[in-house]
This record gives structure tokens, C-alpha cells and sequence, in this order.
């Protein structure tokens, strides 16, 4: 059996705290409007009815190119007329000599090729300015399903997140 892991969870709701600390209007786990699949994407931020910023968390998936097809996908639709950013937070779970880092680089060509090339929109992977893959894993280990992480644990994780919405704002009209 598989231990379960609560990082996500945790990493998921502080980023929507400090997205509400800076008055950032968005949308968790929406579903992208006029498609047939049920793909719904981490945040949206509306900036207005046509321009969105897309955010989609790369924590520790299996496969993030798959959120790349499905943006894809729906812009593939016809009649859409909006101006879209795309950006990826990756975990430093992508980075170092893994098979992982291999799938980021999968899913940052199909978001260059794909969402910047084909539909001539915006492509913006982001990755940890303050972590490395070792301890990042230590610390999403940390935090194991039926057992509260350690305050040091809970604070590294705030900062973190923290990192990520300093490099989201350089993109979001605030």
C-alpha cells in the first residue's frame, strides 16, 4: 500500500491565501468554458472578461504535459477570442537527473510549441528560486496523510509558496 501524502493539499490552499492577501481575483478548479472534456484547470485569474491567466501546479503528477494537451485542446475550440497566459508551476520534484525532469521538458515544448507557436498565446514554466529537488522531497514527505508536519516544515512550505505568486504577479495585473 501506498502512502498518501497531504503537500498538495496544503501547498494548494496557502497559495490561495496569498493570492487573496494580494486581491488577486481567481477562480479555483474551473472548468475552461465551452469544451466537451472534463478537465477543469488549478486557477484561473480573470483580468477581464477576455484576458485570463491560466495556472495550472505541476507538485508531483505523473504526466504535466497532460494540462498542456488540455489548454490545447480547448484552444483548438473555434471562436476563442481571448488573450491567454499559460503558466506552469513546476516543484522542484521536476528538476535534477529523473525521469521527471524528462516529462518537464516534455511539457514545456508542447506549452512553447503548442500554446505560444500554434495558438499564439503565452507559455510560462516556473520552477523554485529557493529549492532543490532533495529537499524539496524531504519536505513533501513531510507531510504524510494522518500526521501534522513539523511549524519549520509549515513555514518552508509558505515560503515557497511565496516564491511562486512573486513570479505570478511579475504576469498578473494586480
Amino acid at each position: 500500500m501506498s502512502k498518501r501524502y497531504t503537500f498538495t493539499k496544503s501547498f494548494k490552499s496557502e497559495l490561495h491565501a496569498q493570492l487573496d492577501s494580494v486581491e488577486v481575483r481567481w477562480i479555483k478548479e474551473k472548468q475552461l468554458p465551452d469544451t466537451d472534456i472534463n478537465a477543469p484547470i488549478d486557477i484561473i485569474i480573470m483580468q477581464d472578461q477576455k484576458k485570463w491567466v491560466l495556472i495550472e501546479l505541476e507538485i508531483h503528477r505523473a504526466d504535466p504535459s497532460n494540462n498542456i494537451a488540455k489548454i490545447a485542446y480547448w484552444l483548438s475550440c473555434p471562436g476563442k477570442d481571448y488573450d491567454i497566459t499559460v503558466i506552469q508551476v513546476f516543484s522542484p520534484h521536476y528538476n535534477g537527473k529523473t525521469g521527471f525532469k524528462a516529462k518537464r521538458k516534455v511539457s514545456e515544448h508542447l506549452g512553447n510549441l503548442l500554446v505560444k507557436e500554434k495558438y499564439n498565446q503565452k507559455y510560462i514554466p516556473l520552477s523554485s528560486t529557493i529549492m532543490d529537488k532533495p529537499d524539496f522531497e524531504r519536505l513533501y514527505k513531510s507531510f504524510r496523510n494522518g500526521h501534522s508536519p513539523d511549524k519549520k516544515d509549515i513555514q518552508t512550505m509558505r515560503k515557497m509558496v511565496k516564491d511562486y505568486v512573486t513570479q505570478i504577479l511579475l504576469h498578473v495585473k494586480v
